[in-house]
């Protein structure tokens, strides 16, 4: 196979770029909100650009270094892109995707990815499929969870970008895993709340919520009581955000102890111990968003049987 090939889903065309899609791909990836949320998108977008990089795929799919496609709906309307860049050398390919800020939520990026694992493992014949993603983008980490893909781990301050340094975290999957089939099309998101969730208890009389719980991401909706407080401990594998819907919440975190008021989080890095209290004298309500879930990965000095994400 020496030219890149189109491929079609249900809803979705991937196809290879034409100059003519240089424009509507400066307008989509141009948008602050996506180029943050990606490791490799300049901003601002400048003109010429996405023309320059348009005319490299279909040398670099011909030496075996990149197989790049549109993402586009039957009409012919783009809403991203996906890509695999192919290593040879260790048989593997890195998968990276796009959608259009229009075109967020509604599983387009899960549909190309699906199927372009397919593509890498049986016509490629690739051995290792793996991608990453910024933990503030964990959106991206669910569609690499949908697909098959399982958590390998967290790297710390792996990429500089816009003047900063960034964690990614990683996932992979091999030709020889499992692969889900049958998910394209989502279904309907639900509304989901303290009154609906998975209800669970931990710790001194403190009370939880899972409201979402999934492979690659948690998020759980807590209460503690005034004067209660939870065990030290850290996570393994976890990289955390504590959010305080209401209330006041003291957390230690490696020696530093912060007041978070209603409004204010704190992230929390894999290996680093903390300890969350409640000083005041009323009820704290905190939301904890771990990627990957933090369930199983705690270790803590001694335990008193308490449940905490």
């Amino acid at each position: 196979m020496t030219e890149l090939p189109t491929i079609r889903t249900s809803r979705l065309v991937l196809r290879p770029f034409t100059v003519a899609d240089a424009w509507e791909v400066q307008r989509l990836a141009g948008v602050y909100e996506v180029a943050c949320t990606t490791l490799n998108i300049p901003h601002p977008y400048h003109d010429g650009m996405a023309d320059a990089w348009i005319v490299t795929h279909a040398a670099s799919f011909a030496r075996r270094e990149m197989a790049v496609f549109a993402i586009a709906a039957p009409d012919g309307t783009l809403l991203g892109a996906i890509s695999l860049r192919l290593d040879a050398a260790h048989d593997r390919a890195e998968m990276g995707y796009w959608i259009g800020l229009p075109y967020w939520g509604q599983g387009y990026a899960t549909e190309a990815a699906m199927r372009l694992r397919d593509f890498g493992f049986d016509e490629l014949a690739v051995h290792r499929l793996h991608a990453a993603y910024l933990p503030r983008n964990p959106a991206s980490g669910r569609v690499m969870s949908k697909i098959g893909m399982r958590f390998e781990g967290l790297h710390r301050s792996h990429y500089f970008k816009d003047g900063q340094f960034e964690d990614v975290i990683e996932f992979a999957m091999l030709r020889t895993d499992a692969r889900p089939s049958g998910a394209e099309t989502p279904s309907a998101p639900r509304p989901v709340s303290t009154s609906t969730a998975e209800h669970y208890t931990w710790g001194d009389g403190c009370d939880g919520w899972h409201l979402v719980r999934t492979s690659a991401l948690s998020v759980s909706q807590e209460r503690m009581p005034a004067g209660a407080h939870e065990l030290r401990h850290w996570h393994t594998r976890a990289y955390q955000y504590v959010h305080v819907v209401d209330g006041e919440l003291t957390l230690e975190v490696d020696g530093t102890t912060h007041l978070l008021s209603s409004g204010a989080g704190l992230e929390i890095g894999p290996g680093t111990p903390h300890q969350a209290i409640n000083l005041s004298t009323a009820p704290v309500n905190f939301l904890v968003t771990s990627q990957p879930p933090s369930h199983g990965d705690r270790v803590i000095d001694h335990s008193d049987g308490e449940r905490h994400g």
